[in-house]
């Protein structure tokens, strides 16, 4: 039997990006899906379900274009790679929720 081979840069790239695809999905379906009907099965207005579920969007989203200035600075403070700061700010904008 063979030794398994070490993987490559290209490989962690790939699984880090399916990783972050995965949670990106599994966020976004719940927050648009069921955060939204809950808060207005517990008696919050619409307005508020609708903020509820359209401001962390958009938080995330502001949050991702200021990344780029940023990312090197947050990478050497944390001592984390760019696969560890995707799931950083991902985990960040599931945590908005």
């Amino acid at each position: 039997m063979r030794a398994p081979r070490p993987r490559t840069q290209l490989q962690n790239d790939l699984i880090a990006s399916t990783l972050d695809g995965t949670v990106y999905s599994v966020m976004v379906g719940i927050g648009e899906a069921y955060v939204p009907a809950f808060a207005l099965a517990i008696g919050v207005g619409d307005i508020a379900a609708g903020l509820l579920a359209s401001v962390p969007l958009l938080a995330g989203a502001a949050l991702q274009l200021l990344a780029p200035f940023f990312t090197p600075y947050t990478l050497q403070g944390l001592g984390l790679s760019y696969a560890g700061f995707t799931l950083v700010t991902s985990s960040d904008r599931c945590s908005r929720r």
